[in-house]
């Protein structure tokens, strides 16, 4: 009987700037510190016991901080009326460039979404169609529905076409990912059952 393999689980941040640079271009919308944060993300990713090799961190430019170099990715488009939503352009590339591998589990946050406690992939039980995220602990509402929270996503190879979903209805309803993730789910029952909801805790 052939023996399960370990499950790898990468620690993913992502930066994609009009700019091609952490000048930011748009301080009402997003974080106006990004080059001070992800210095602060790989530091506290280190100290946390990640292996540097298990850090994935993808810029459209050039960057370097310490033993951890960012791997450029071109291409991404900026979505200029909802910044946030290029986060979502940018992990439907590293699918289309087959970087999303089997056997692993990948969690993407934002730069200003701190890891405080390991986290292992044992305890992040998802299959490998199906995504994790958190809610707002209730304090938001989408038709009816808990809001989902894009600032921390757990995920497998399987789950691309749940992404691409959310990509076409920002683009579609020009609204943010978190919005055109409750409409996928409320348009498509399989697409919701491959949603799981996770504690709150992952995603301060």
């Amino acid at each position: 009987m052939a023996l399960a393999r370990k499950v790898i689980m990468k620690n993913l941040m992502i930066y994609i700037s009009p700019t091609g640079s952490f000048d930011n271009p748009r301080p009402d919308l997003t974080s106006n510190d990004a080059s001070t944060l992800v210095k602060v993300q790989i530091e506290n990713s280190l100290a946390l016991g990640w292996n540097k090799k298990d850090i994935l961190l993808f810029t459209n430019f050039g960057f370097q901080y310490g033993a951890i170099k960012a791997k450029v990715l071109k291409d991404v488009e900026f979505f200029e009326r909802k910044p946030q939503v290029t986060k979502i352009n940018a992990i439907t590339k590293l699918f289309e460039q087959g970087k999303i591998k089997p056997d692993e589990l990948y969690w993407f946050h934002d730069l200003d979404s701190f890891q405080l406690e390991p986290i292992t992939a044992s305890e992040i039980k998802i299959k490998n169609n199906e995504i994790a995220l958190t809610d707002f602990g209730g304090a938001k509402r989408f038709g009816g529905d808990d809001r989902w929270h894009t600032g921390s996503i757990f995920f497998k190879s399987r789950s691309e076409d749940i992404f691409e979903g959310i990509k076409r209805i920002c683009y579609e309803s020009k609204c943010d990912e978190e919005e055109a993730l409750g409409l996928l789910i409320q348009k498509d029952p399989l697409v919701r059952s491959r949603v799981k909801k996770i504690s709150i805790t992952y995603n301060f």
